[in-house]
């Protein structure tokens, strides 16, 4: 189920440090479709935004791994998210 965003028109910017995403920003207001969809996501995975709460993710180089091994892959260890933001 996909939430709705409250206040939509607030903006929602998410500036990574280390990790895969390092340096990094994810806009909701970017002209960008594709980066302000990734920042609306990234606000429902930390509880609205809520000071203190992470997320995982997976980087693209693991989940192209996981794609060329296949179902031994997915279910490793390592290609669990990869990351805590």
């Amino acid at each position: 189920m996909i939430e709705e965003i409250p206040n939509h028109n607030k903006r929602v910017l998410f500036e990574f440090v280390h990790g895969f995403l390092d340096g990094k920003t994810a806009d909701s207001h970017s002209p960008d479709s594709a980066e302000a969809s990734w920042a609306e996501a990234y606000f429902l995975l930390s509880d609205q935004g809520a000071v203190g709460t992470t997320f995982e993710l997976t980087s693209d180089a693991a989940q192209e791994w996981m794609l060329n091994e296949g179902a031994t892959a997915v279910y490793a260890r390592e290609a669990k998210q990869n990351h805590q933001y």
